[in-house]
């Protein structure tokens, strides 16, 4: 038992648990393929694990000595020790609860988020520099929760996100998307976006978008799909047929792109890194101190 204690409160152990969670995250970001959601592993979690005990029985050690001993007082490394506990701690509830997603909003489309907010685009602008780049993008949009509105207009820009019920909504992406409004037989219209497609039979009709040129406002371009392979192409413009289907109007228009991100290892990796400065400089401040005397 004693054995034991010894090798968990070893500094050697804390060195060599460092070099393997270095190297082993140099590997998975240099070869992400190779190793697929890697920080959620037992590879990566058991030698974090690990040095998280290794820091406790330091930490406690540690304490006991001193308090054994009736050395002066010197809290600056326990304190960073807690920080570097938290720190971990953090770590892997960002590893393990992170949530992200991605949406593409026109003006009017509605967002859901959990606890029952919607988020809703109300206007977008694309800014330019006179020689054509980039030069912000801003999405204003709507929340409510349940069918009540609890912001009425909040511009998110890039480096001005949306934080709303511990989520963050950043702006990300831009672009456009077309749009094609079809009838069936019977009449009855509805329209779908670039990427998405309609099923006849055993067939799936796949909208890749507008061509230009042609007949005023383009034709839609069709793909006929039988499983993982391609059949055939359609081309069809406004008031043209293809498989049944009546193309009633086609359309573009602008699309932001907005990520959601949950993390709530945030706060306490804020906290663990506010607790090891505090701790260094309690440390510096108190060897200056024995300096001086």
């Amino acid at each position: 038992m004693h054995s034991l204690y010894k090798l968990l409160r070893s500094v050697k152990l804390a060195v060599v648990l460092i070099v393997i969670i270095t190297v082993l995250s140099i590997l998975a970001t240099l070869f992400p393929r190779l190793l697929p959601d890697f920080y959620r592993s037992a590879v990566f979690l058991a030698p974090c694990a690990l040095f998280a005990v290794n820091l406790s029985v330091c930490a406690v050690d540690r304490f006991a000595r001193r308090v054994r001993s009736r050395a002066k007082p010197r809290f600056g490394p326990d304190i960073v020790h807690i920080g570097l506990l938290i720190l971990i701690a953090g770590g892997l509830v960002t590893v393990l609860g992170r949530r992200e997603s991605m949406v593409y909003l026109g003006k009017g489309d509605v967002a859901e988020l959990p606890g029952g907010y919607e988020v809703q685009l109300t206007d977008y602008v694309f800014e330019k520099y006179p020689d054509g780049r980039p030069r912000d993008w801003i999405s204003t949009v709507k929340v409510r929760r349940t069918g009540v509105v609890v912001l009425d207009a909040f511009a998110i820009e890039v480096n001005r996100p949306l934080a709303i019920a511990g989520i963050k909504i950043y702006q990300t992406d831009y672009g456009r998307e077309d749009l094609a409004e079809l009838s069936d037989g019977s009449g009855q219209t509805f329209s779908i976006t670039s990427g998405k497609g309609v099923t006849v039979g055993s067939s799936l009709y796949l909208f890749r978008g507008i061509e230009e040129g042609g007949p005023p406002g383009g034709r839609a371009l069709f793909e006929r799909w039988e499983g993982h392979t391609l059949m055939q192409e359609y081309r069809a413009g406004t008031g043209e047929t293809f498989a049944g289907y009546a193309v009633q109007r086609l359309s573009s228009r602008d699309i932001t792109g907005l990520r959601a991100v949950k993390d709530p290892g945030f706060l306490p990796v804020l906290a663990a890194l506010i607790l090891i400065g505090a701790g260094l400089s309690l440390t510096f401040i108190q060897k200056q101190g024995d300096s001086s005397a």
